[in-house]
């Protein structure tokens, strides 16, 4: 008996521990501020060559967010061509399979896919008199990626009475990223009543990466399936916005109610822009 007990212990051990190692199908993906990842191969390049010599410049790109980064180009930018030559500074990024995206997280991959682009370059000779030279330089990738914020709110119609025994509208929720760079950062509800009440739904984007994004679109937002009208606070285009300097945005969404009942509904907005990611590295170049 004591053996039967002790083996069922056992067992249940195990699978915790295996439940904690591998994703649930419940595991949420989309949070964070995720996005591609770049570093160099390990003694490629070397942090120190000779001149005249060969070597290969090998990138690393991993896909860390939660969704497909398509249409991307990697550049190898900086070098000084008196002293380091590229065959090529420029690759499409394409993943093993050779297809033209990478795809993010997900419960068959929980680490995002990776891939490996090959530089290859040829150091030249030093100036008479020199012994070395930093060449500093930088890996830039450009990509286009996505967010979205699926959330379920209350609305309510009959927001300022007391008595009412429908859900509560939360006026502001704040979030922690959806897995992208550019996230929602809260979300105000303001409930207009009245003979034909209405809701404004007022969203607060920024980008929380390292990179830049010049242009953010605005593809699908609805309420319980109900597209919204919606547009960028201080844009002249309605559904888009340019970032400048200050990187964040606020996206306001209104919609006429028919119901005066209270109810909670899934909100829905989806949107994509263009990334660009740099990381400055730096090769010496040896007498």
């Amino acid at each position: 008996m004591k053996k039967a007990i002790m083996v069922i212990i056992l067992v249940l051990f195990l699978t915790a521990c295996r439940s904690t190692e591998q994703p649930s199908l419940q595991t949420d993906f989309k949070q964070g501020y995720g996005n591609l990842a770049i570093s160099t191969v390990e003694n490629s390049p070397p942090a120190q060559i000779y001149q005249d010599s060969e070597f290969k410049i090998i990138v690393k790109l991993e896909n860390q967010g939660a969704y497909q980064a398509t249409n991307g180009k990697l550049k190898v930018l900086g070098f000084d061509s008196l002293y380091i030559n590229l065959d090529s500074h420029e690759q499409d990024i394409a993943s093993f399979s050779q297809n033209n995206y990478l795809e993010g997280k997900s419960i068959l991959n929980p680490a995002g896919e990776f891939t490996l682009l090959t530089f290859d370059a040829k150091s030249r000779s030093l100036f008479p008199g020199a012994e070395r030279y930093s060449a500093p330089y930088f890996i830039q990738a450009d990509y286009d990626y996505k967010t979205e914020l699926t959330e379920t709110i209350c609305i309510n119609p009959k927001f300022y009475e007391i008595y009412d025994s429908g859900c509560k509208v939360e006026p502001k929720k704040n979030f922690n990223g959806q897995g992208s760079p550019l996230a929602f950062t809260s979300l105000e509800t303001i409930i207009i009543p009245g003979t034909i009440p209405g809701v404004e739904l007022r969203m607060n984007i920024e980008n929380k990466g390292r990179g830049q994004i010049k242009r953010v679109q605005l593809n699908k937002a609805a309420l319980a399936g109900e597209a919204l009208n919606c547009e960028f606070k201080n844009s002249p285009e309605k559904t888009a916005f340019t970032f400048k300097d200050k990187q964040e945005a606020v996206l306001i969404c209104k919609k006429t109610l028919k119901d005066q009942k209270s109810y909670e509904s899934v909100l829905l907005v989806d949107l994509s822009f263009s990334y660009t990611l740099k990381e400055k590295k730096t090769i010496t170049i040896l007498k």
